[in-house]
């Protein structure tokens, strides 16, 4: 008599969730494709104050956004914060940075350029 013979199941995964692109708002269509990043802060707090001092040097209506690495994964890694000066697509991202180490040079080892 044959004997049955057990095949394996196929159990059903789930699907991969599909991700955003990783980018800060706002978004390069809103005139943005560039940013001076400040970072790596250990709280949101630190990098809310790096954000204040950024805005004390080059004024309240600069673009600066407060990140991680759930908001901006392209850019920040896990566990820190950082603060992006957003560059409209204008400007030379080379020349803001230089006179963003000039204005604040307490940041001159902890800023670069960045795409977003």
């Amino acid at each position: 008599t044959p004997t049955p013979t057990i095949a394996p199941t196929v159990s059903p995964t789930a699907a991969p969730t599909p991700t955003a692109s990783p980018t800060i708002s706002p978004d390069p269509v809103d005139g943005y494709i560039a940013g001076i990043l400040v970072g790596d802060f250990a709280s949101p707090e630190a990098a809310d104050t790096a954000a204040q001092t950024i805005h004390a040097a080059f004024g309240e209506t600069t673009p600066v956004e407060v990140v991680n690495s759930t908001t901006a994964p392209n850019i920040v890694r896990p566990g820190v914060w950082a603060a992006v000066m957003l560059l409209p697509e204008d400007a030379d991202p080379l020349t803001v940075l230089a006179d963003f180490r000039s204005r604040l040079p307490e940041y001159q080892d902890w800023s670069w350029v960045v795409s977003v």
